[in-house]
């Protein structure tokens, strides 16, 4: 592998660590909005969980890998609510 391989599988490392960890963010944000919104009076946590999930778009390229992680971070949060 030459010079320039390795520049570009570097690059490649770090931009796609970089998305991931946006993509984390960006599920984490997503929740903790639901979050605070469940809490108000009259809002039911699970019907509202049911609503963002069913309400998220497929997306494209990097928009579909942070709603994927958005989707299944929902999911999860949805399956723990209905356990309570």
């Amino acid at each position: 592998m030459d010079k320039n391989d390795e520049v570009v599988n570097t690059v490649a490392q770090v931009v796609g660590q970089a998305m991931g960890e946006m993509s984390v963010g960006i599920a984490m944000a997503v929740l903790a909005l639901t979050d605070a919104v469940a809490k108000q009076p009259g809002i039911d946590r699970r019907q509202l969980l049911t609503d963002v999930l069913g309400g998220l778009p497929e997306g494209e390229g990097v928009a579909h890998n942070a709603l994927t992680v958005m989707r299944e971070s929902i999911a999860h949060a949805l399956r723990e609510s209905e356990k309570s």
